[in-house]
């Protein structure tokens, strides 16, 4: 099945290959992505630029995730596309939505990459949200004031009912801080980290306050590193676990993509 499925272009689109960021290896790369050091897209809707979005670094893998709205773990294709990177410029009329803007996407991955895909259901690993053996151990909703603290894109953070992620102690590890969360969104989150489906599993109904501190499972150990916990051991500090287990998941794969797009 060709990726796009109607007529919607955009009305111009530059590709050009992109040299690799300087990282020492793979899991470096990862985190970096995960902290928000890899060049950002810009534009687009909902933006102050809505009729032009730039990729200026986005490896073939994340344009394909993007394009189709695809986590990680629903994505299956060959291993290379992680490693080829591109600058994208493409412009269109200023009213696009972001559902339009996504079929554009495809269409462009359909025209210059022969991007060939069908969907299929695969057993995968995955992780259920439970209650650990001693309970739960989490705050009641309310119980962390942030009023004056900063969020992450430098503006006080007055609010709750998010999930704050701040660096944490030592190179490589982070902050979680809950405010007013229910478990499925936390389970949500866990999803977005640990890069497999994340299943609530709790049966806990209201909101909660929590922090958690862990080092990212990428990072080598280090002596600044070596003593914080992974995100399993962490959530056993709030009286939560991960149940490993293996579901059925539809997934996107890929049948056919080129490494070289078609000339601009």
């Amino acid at each position: 099945m060709v990726c796009g499925q109607t007529t919607l272009t955009f009305d111009a689109a530059s590709i050009k290959k992109a040299g690799p960021q300087e990282f020492s290896n793979g899991a470096e790369r990862k985190t970096a992505k995960k902290a928000g050091r890899l060049l950002r897209p810009s534009g687009g809707p909902g933006t102050n630029d809505p009729g032009r979005i730039r990729y200026p670094y986005i490896s073939l893998k994340d344009l394909v995730k993007t394009a189709l709205s695809a986590k990680e773990y629903e994505l299956v294709g060959p291993n290379w596309m992680d490693a080829e990177t591109f600058a994208i410029e493409a412009t269109m009329p200023p009213a696009t939505t972001k559902d339009q803007l996504r079929v554009m996407l495809q269409n462009l991955l359909a025209e210059r990459f022969k991007l060939k895909t069908h969907r299929e259901k695969r057993e995968t690993s995955a992780y259920s949200l439970v209650v650990a053996k001693n309970g739960p151990q989490l705050g009641r909703a309310g119980s962390i004031q942030v009023g004056g603290s900063i969020g992450p894109n430098g503006a006080p953070m007055t609010v709750a009912d998010q999930l704050l992620q701040d660096a944490g102690p030592a190179a490589g590890s982070v902050t979680w801080t809950g405010l007013r969360v229910t478990m499925a969104e936390l389970a949500e989150k866990l999803t977005e980290e640990t890069q497999r489906p994340v299943t609530d599993a709790t049966g806990l109904k209201a909101k909660y306050d929590f922090t958690v501190t862990f080092r990212r499972t990428a990072i080598d150990l280090t002596p600044e590193t070596g003593d914080l916990p992974d995100i399993s051991s962490a959530l056993q500090s709030i009286g939560l676990k991960l149940d490993a287990a293996k579901r059925p998941v539809e997934v996107i794969v890929i049948d056919h993509i080129e490494k070289t797009p078609t000339e601009n």
